[in-house]
């Protein structure tokens, strides 16, 4: 009986191409990248990495590859795989600002940021794919908003959509839109839910306006509610405090006046603060610091 010979034949480097699905990056400069953006009305993608990033080289090896990357990237952008320590990484860097690893650069056919995305890495196109969808829109949003759009819920949009990747934004966004916030505002689940990321930094002008008018605001979701919420802020601050921009004596003031109020864990938070303080000023005593 003779058996069938199978052979296997080697798939050609087009028949490869071709199979592909994922992000076609070219393979071309900067600069001919963004005319070509611009010929066929596009942005450009810029992967920035180096060897050493072990999500950089997840992200090329699992996530660029797959099919929805493929769906969403190709229409949109010209997509340039930079190293930024070669070629005209080192340049793209100082001019770009990239410090952390991956960065996700959109640039437009003039060479201006649209869109600068941190250390994006994710694990999956399906989740990857909607993060960089949600913050090119917010770029969108911001320029209405710039414009003067400053209705509650595209607020609200507007900034949790930032504080998933530009907290900094976010909180500008917040402390000059809600310098002057009614209650009423405070008090929306849209922007009460912003509390534990956005309107946190206790010195800003978001969060001063919040505890100033903080019984009205209670009047409205319960008092305990907001005191709670509030020396929530104040701890996870105190937490994460840093030397540098940690006014102890302005959140001793604050915690004092939310323990007066029964706020729960005001005080025993106020004493944590207030010793911190003390060594603070010992340890600048000691070392010369003003």
């Amino acid at each position: 009986m003779i058996s069938a010979l199978y052979v296997t034949m080697p798939v050609s480097a087009q028949e490869a191409q071709d199979s592909y699905e994922g992000i076609c990056f070219d393979s071309i400069p900067f600069a001919e990248a963004c005319a070509k953006a611009k010929a066929e009305n596009k942005l450009v993608f810029i992967d920035c990495y180096i060897k050493t990033c072990g999500p950089c080289r997840m992200m090329a090896r699992k996530v660029f590859p797959q099919k929805a990357c493929g769906d969403y990237f190709n229409p949109r952008f010209v997509s340039l795989k930079q190293d930024m320590d070669e070629g005209e990484g080192p340049e793209l860097r100082k001019r770009y600002g990239v410090m952390i690893y991956p960065t996700f650069l959109f640039i437009a056919p003039d060479g201006s940021t649209v869109l600068k995305y941190e250390g994006g890495a994710d694990k999956d196109a399906e989740s990857f794919v909607p993060k960089i969808d949600s913050a090119l829109k917010a770029m969108d949003m911001y320029k209405e908003y710039a414009g003067g759009r400053n209705d509650r819920a595209f607020l609200g949009d507007l900034m949790s959509r930032f504080q998933k990747f530009d907290i900094r934004k976010a909180r500008e966004i917040a402390d000059k839109s809600l310098a002057d916030a009614s209650a009423e505002v405070f008090a929306d689940s849209v922007i009460w839910n912003l509390l534990p990321k956005t309107l946190n930094r206790t010195d800003g002008t978001a969060f001063r306006r919040m505890f100033d008018i903080r019984n009205e605001i209670g009047s409205l979701l319960g008092q305990d509610i907001v005191l709670e919420a509030l020396v929530k802020a104040y701890s996870n601050e105190f937490m994460y405090r840093n030397m540098e921009w940690y006014d102890y004596k302005g959140r001793v003031r604050d915690l004092e006046t939310l323990s007066a109020e029964n706020a729960p864990g005001a005080e025993d938070l106020r004493c944590k603060v207030l010793s911190f303080g003390e060594d603070m000023q010992k340890v600048k005593a000691q070392t010369g610091a003003k």
